[in-house]
């Protein structure tokens, strides 16, 4: 199909008796199936690009309306009174899907996520929805790690195909009907976009677990303001070594005996590095705003 093999029509004879005739309807019969499958595949290629233009529509706001959303999504067999449980695939760093990764990635697709009845589409050259419809909400926990397994899976399949480890996962573990689909794909983005700046060494996100940070729309342009204020410590020669070092105080209610100990150091090193971090900063630790702000921007970074 297309210049690439799909499947093959074997034959096994067992009593070597087959003539010209038999292989004549072989033949016939050969053609008729490729022909049917020809026509399944198109047809899921129409119904494929009904639901990236179904998604597209509704992001952008050209389809609105409950029943007008509601008619489109059962033209494509998304039965209205379902909940569904919404998941965005998204490259960060610069990286786009070429001709040859929206390839594999329908490839892998095909192979994993039909476990969980996923309904894949790509929104745009960086990011990809999966629809999956669930029993009830809220989700139970099992159906929930079921889900990040599959997930798991499939980005081990892409890995092997392109070169996915920009690639991050965002779940909103808030299903929805399909009339309500538009928010959690707003709700996606932002997990997609927070959860891999204050969560980098993670692949899968959780609109629930980021909590207040999924909220937070932050320009990239305004990070430069924001940091002003930790300026003297990203100047500094062990800028790197002391700002993990905050991160951990903080962390630990800036008890010097449990940073040591996360920090696999020495406590008296602890304080030394607290007192330069002190003198780099004109911040007061002891005032609970600043401590908060402070950790929000230590957590971004």
């Amino acid at each position: 199909m297309g210049g690439k093999t799909k499947a093959y029509f074997v034959v096994v004879e067992a009593t070597e008796l087959i003539d010209y005739f038999d292989q004549f309807a072989l033949r016939i019969g050969f053609l008729l199936i490729q022909s049917l499958y020809e026509q399944i595949l198109v047809a899921q290629s129409l119904e494929d690009q009904g639901f990236e233009k179904f998604l597209k529509d509704l992001e952008d706001g050209s389809l609105k309306g409950k029943e007008t959303i509601i008619q489109r999504a059962e033209e494509l067999g998304i039965a209205a009174e379902e909940e569904y449980l919404l998941m965005l695939m998204g490259a960060v760093k610069g990286f786009e899907f070429s001709a040859e990764s929206v390839e594999a990635v329908k490839n892998a697709a095909a192979n994993v996520l039909g476990r969980i009845d996923g309904r894949i589409s790509r929104i745009n050259s960086k990011q990809w929805a999966v629809l999956v419809p669930v029993d009830q909400s809220p989700l139970k926990e099992e159906q929930l790690q079921s889900i990040r397994k599959t997930l798991e899976d499939f980005d081990k399949r892409l890995r092997s195909k392109i070169n996915g480890k920009d690639l991050h996962f965002a779940i909103v573990d808030f299903p929805c009907n399909i009339a309500d689909l538009k928010r959690n794909i707003q709700r996606g983005k932002q997990t997609l976009k927070v959860g891999s700046m204050i969560e980098e060494d993670q692949k899968i996100h959780t609109y629930s677990e980021l909590g207040v940070f999924a909220w937070m729309d932050i320009q990239e342009d305004e990070f430069d303001l924001m940091t002003k204020d930790i300026k003297g410590l990203l100047d500094h020669d062990s800028g790197e070594e002391l700002i993990e070092t905050l991160k951990v105080y903080l962390a630990c209610k800036m008890n010097y005996s449990l940073a040591a100990k996360q920090l696999y150091i020495h406590i008296n090193t602890v304080r030394k590095r607290m007192e330069t971090v002190s003198d780099l900063l004109s911040l007061d630790l002891e005032d609970p705003t600043t401590r908060l702000k402070l950790e929000m921007l230590l957590r971004l970074m």
